[in-house]
């Protein structure tokens, strides 16, 4: 497996934040495990952490520093946005939660009314009940982003008007 260092992702301060974050994705697209990177939005960076092929995890200080900041992370295997994406944008409240891949970027941004957290939560348990059943059935990484892609079109089907969930 090829080496990638999040230390040596290029950031340049003097960019606004759309085009920092951008450049931040170019970057991390391609990199053979998660990474992820939170700026504020004047585009000072607030945390970067990488993982696994297919997950990172935070400390409980990490989490704490995430709400109304703006988060960008890849997906190394080149699936798409994820119910846990979409969970984990409303659990912690994120300005603005973005995915790139190798071919595609995804970005929710917070509605003006803000998310709503409850709503989701309840939808993502019966969801995501579902999923984990399906890749405990089937366990492995393609029916999982199969299982993940379905979650993720209906969570967003069913949240984007009634929520008011902005994909752009």
């Amino acid at each position: 497996m090829a080496t990638f260092d999040i230390l040596e992702v290029a950031l340049d301060q003097r960019l606004p934040l759309p085009q920092l974050l951008l450049a931040v994705e170019r970057q991390i697209s391609y990199a053979p495990v998660e990474v992820s990177f939170v700026f504020d939005a004047g585009g000072r960076l607030l945390l970067r952490k990488a993982g696994s092929r297919n997950t990172i995890t935070y400390t409980e200080a990490e989490l704490a520093r995430l709400p109304n900041h703006y988060f960008t992370h890849n997906h190394p295997l080149g699936g798409p946005l994820s119910g846990t994406d979409v969970y984990f944008a409303h659990a912690h409240n994120l300005a603005q939660f973005r995915l790139v891949t190798q071919r595609e970027t995804w970005i929710l941004s917070r509605p003006l009314a803000g998310w709503n957290q409850e709503a989701c939560a309840a939808l993502f348990r019966t969801g995501a009940t579902r999923y984990l059943r399906r890749f405990a059935q089937n366990g492995n990484e393609a029916q999982m982003i199969r299982a993940d892609k379905q979650l993720a079109r209906r969570l967003l089907t069913e949240l984007s008007v009634p929520f008011g969930i902005e994909l752009l």
